[in-house]
């Protein structure tokens, strides 16, 4: 009996670090702020914006503060 209970601690010990390091976030106020930083970029009046300048201006725009 003290094998099976030995033999599952690791697996126990594995599944608790794996529920902590591999599950979702509880938010995602990050990507919900560039989803929206992004339908502010790619509006009626830029519907001649390449992909990569939409791209490069969202950048940008989201990272302004850390680049001064």
């Amino acid at each position: 009996m003290n094998k099976i209970i030995n033999a599952l601690s690791p697996i126990e010990e594995l599944a608790s670090i794996a529920q902590k390091y591999l599950c979702a976030p509880r938010t995602f106020d990050s990507s919900e702020r560039l989803f929206l930083g992004a339908g502010l970029i790619y509006d009626e009046s830029r519907n001649r914006l390449s992909p990569d300048n939409a791209e490069i201006l969202l950048f940008v725009t989201k990272n302004f503060d850390y680049l001064n």
